[in-house]
């Protein structure tokens, strides 16, 4: 068996090889000042080991732990105010579907009003203008209502004619189904609305008008 040798010197062929100098085989670290072997990284100053002086606290892991659990806080506050203005938005929505089809019922109602005055006022036309004894000489019964969810029927006034008051009620709903108010068609051809209360005083004052007829 030879000896081997290297720019070091010859080396034993029965041992070992004897430790390297200081110099040559370890390092310093900038940073502490710890010496660790040529060829690797400082134990102390490696980035996951970094710990506090007491209890061994690992200063990168709970960092993100907190990271996380602040984004899951800024997600849940961020969802709840996604939710209340999703539930205000459709709260608003339905508001504004009721509305819709309210205002759709009116106009649907006046529309209707507006038909059967031009009806009445052929008929009267045809007769010396007298309106018809009721609205079942035009009208097949049940036929005459108003085209809201309520549909309440509507309630003719008879015994007028075309020289009376415009302003005299000649039809009017039987019940309030628009917000509590009652469409009336008067005898000059002009479609309302009005609450019950004020229906009734224009109902007596339609019947105090016609009363100098009836004698």
């Amino acid at each position: 068996m030879t000896s081997r040798s290297d720019s070091r010197g010859p080396r034993r062929a029965d041992g070992p090889d004897p430790p390297p100098g200081p110099s040559e085989a370890m390092n310093t670290c900038v940073v502490c000042g710890a010496q660790y072997p040529r060829g690797q990284s400082c134990p102390r100053c490696r980035p996951q080991r970094y710990r506090a002086a007491s209890g061994g606290f690992d200063k990168g892991k709970w960092g993100l732990i907190a990271v996380g659990v602040a984004v899951f806080l800024l997600l849940m506050i961020g969802a709840y105010f996604v939710i209340k203005g999703l539930a205000k938005g459709g709260q608003e929505y339905g508001q504004a579907l009721h509305g819709a089809q309210e205002r759709g019922s009116e106009v649907g109602c006046t529309l209707q009003l507006t038909n059967v005055y031009r009806s009445l006022q052929i008929a009267a036309m045809s007769a010396d203008g007298k309106f018809p004894a009721s609205l079942g000489e035009l009208y097949s019964p049940g036929e005459l209502h108003c085209p809201s969810r309520e549909g309440p029927a509507y309630v003719y006034v008879p015994g007028q004619d075309l020289s009376m008051p415009g302003s005299n009620v000649l039809v009017y709903e039987a019940a309030p189904a628009h917000d509590g108010k009652c469409s009336v068609l008067r005898l000059n051809g002009r479609v309302e609305l009005l609450t019950p209360e004020a229906l009734q005083a224009e109902l007596d004052r339609t019947r105090r008008a016609m009363a100098p007829r009836r004698r």
